[in-house]
């Protein structure tokens, strides 16, 4: 019979070990501090960071950053700006580079796959030929602009930090790997949506409402 390992005991638990047990952090607290652990910014700051690998909403932010500072993970200034209102500024601590680092070597969950596209694929037959057509090319259109926009961030990537892409301890490193991931995904699946095209061309068979 295989043994599973012991939780350590309250003994062998050092303070970090306990502080960390008790912080309770969600996923999206995990993102911030992703993103905080590049350089100190401000909340509207992850957002925009976030907004192509995990969308959120400065509402969403703001209440966690707040969160985060009260259990001793993040400190905070407020930065005067000119002609602007002002921001505030988040800082993480080595407590937080510790829960991040704990955190990625949990086991991963499986991905989960929320696609209204891929819904409405699975009832297209339901449709004219027309509208199968239309939900297809709006696909395609989709997955152009989003991998036109990935190679220009790449080409910026690459210009000013040719070095730091190559370097796995960069987090340029990170961010490059990430848009390559997504520029491939985005290609073979503009590849799949070109050859669903020319099936419902060549398709010959009842058009329901058409």
């Amino acid at each position: 019979m295989k043994t599973l390992p012991r939780a350590k005991s309250d003994a062998a638990r050092t303070p970090e070990d306990r502080q960390l047990a008790e912080l309770k952090l969600n996923k999206l607290c995990y993102n911030i501090l992703g993103v905080l652990m590049r350089e100190p910014c401000s909340g509207y700051d992850v957002v925009r960071a976030l907004e192509k690998f995990r969308p959120v909403n400065i509402s969403q932010v703001y209440p966690l950053l707040g969160e985060m500072e009260a259990k001793g993970l993040l400190s905070s200034q407020e930065v005067v700006q000119e002609g602007k209102p002002n921001k505030r500024i988040y800082q993480p601590n080595e407590l937080a580079a510790l829960a991040l680092r704990r955190w990625i070597g949990q086991p991963t969950e499986e991905p989960l796959l929320r696609d209204d596209f891929l819904v409405k694929m699975y009832s297209l037959w339901a449709c004219s030929r027309t509208e199968r057509r239309e939900v297809v090319l709006a696909r395609i259109a989709w997955l152009e602009q989003e991998i036109d926009f990935f190679h220009d961030r790449l080409r910026d990537l690459h210009g000013t930090f040719p070095d730091e892409v190559n370097d796995p301890g960069s987090w340029q490193f990170c961010r490059d790997v990430l848009m390559q991931r997504r520029v491939r995904l985005y290609s073979e699946e503009l590849l799949w949506c070109e050859g669903v095209l020319r099936k419902l061309d060549a398709s010959s068979g009842n058009e329901a409402g058409s």
